[in-house]
This record gives structure tokens, sequence and C-alpha cells, in this order.
């Protein structure tokens, strides 16, 4: 039986917005959970599992595989949960769950040098034609014209890796019975620069 350790060195990228990490639930030991559906004992083994914040004060656990697999964790009034960096500890009667769970979150962030390309753009412009109609009347009216051009563009990308670990113990035990791990990459396209449209 593993025992109940803080894990460190976790490397993973900064978090913003809606935080979703997939990842698996390492089952040492069957263990119960409550779901949205009343209580789910999930067997020994490795799960395919989700992990989103739903707010700072709660997140969701989810298993993929089966139905009512989702597993709701709150955080208590006066504590936040990391969203970049970080350790919690929560007790069951914290989380909700019977469970007591430790977990890190780390944020690495790279950026890649700069580069540079150039692009396709469109340019629209307003075109006044005239023509004669039967009767010799001059008619003009405006149209909007879309023109292709390429500009020139400096950019460079934000690369963002995502880890966060959580281990689950019975309450008051030092012993794990399951331990969720799950990752994010992601990347952000930053625009330095960005020329006029040439046509």
């Amino acid at each position: 039986m593993k025992k109940l350790i803080l894990l460190t060195g976790v490397a993973i990228l900064g978090l913003t917005g809606c935080v979703k990490l997939d990842g698996s639930l390492e089952v040492h030991e069957a263990i119960r959970l409550k779901s949205t559906k009343g209580m789910k004992t999930i067997p020994v083994g490795n799960h395919e599992a989700k992990l989103s914040w739903k707010s700072e004060k709660e997140f969701r656990l989810k298993l993929t595989e089966g139905r009512n697999k989702k597993f709701e964790f709150s955080v208590p009034d006066g504590m936040k949960l990391p969203q970049h960096r970080g350790e919690v500890s929560l007790t069951a009667a914290q989380t909700g769950q019977p469970v007591d769970i430790k977990a890190q979150i780390n944020t690495k962030r790279s950026r890649t040098s700069t580069r540079y390309e150039s692009e396709r753009c469109h340019i629209s412009r307003t075109v006044t034609r005239c023509h004669t109609d039967d009767q010799g009347q001059r008619i003009c009216r405006d149209h909007t014209v879309t023109y292709s051009g390429y500009r020139r563009v400096q950019y460079h990308y934000v690369n963002t890796y995502t880890g966060f670990v959580m281990e689950l113990s019975e309450p008051n035990a030092a012993e794990i019975k399951a331990t969720f791990d799950g990752r994010d990459v992601s990347s952000r396209k930053v625009i330095e620069f960005e020329g006029r449209c040439i046509i």
C-alpha cells in the first residue's frame, strides 16, 4: 500500500478561464465517492478521467467510462483552490466527499522566438458603379468590393503545460486509495506586429 505523500516537482502551465484536465484515476483500493446520482464504488484499476474547475469553490472529477460518474468536491469558505500554482489539503468534511484529499498544481510557460511571415488579408472598399437605363437616365449605386492581399506579421507562441496531481485517502488515514494525474498542453499565438494589408 502506498503512503500518502505530498507530491512535488509536477510541472504545469498557467491556467486561465475554465480549467479542464484530461488524465487518469489510478485506484489502488476500491473507493466509494458521492456522485450526482448517489454513492458509487470505483473498482481497483486505471480509469480515464477528467477534472474541471466549476469555480474557485468547487471542482469536478468525471470518469469517462459508464454513466453517472461525476463527483463534485467543495472548497470551504476562506480558502481558494489554486488556479495556477500551489498546494491544497482538504478533509472529507470540507470536500463533501468521504475522502481526504491532498493535491498540487504547478504552472510552467515557455515562449518561442519571434517569427515573421506574410499572411493573406482582405480589404473591403465601397465602389460607386453607374449605368444608363432604358429611359436614358444615369443610375449610380454603391457596392462593397472585397480585395485579397498580403501583410507582414511578426509573432510568437506561448506554450502552456498544465499538470495536477490529487491523492485521495480515507479520512484521517495515511494510505492513498486513489490518485488522479491530469495534464493539458495548449499553445497561444501572440501577434507582436501586423502590417497594413497590401493588395
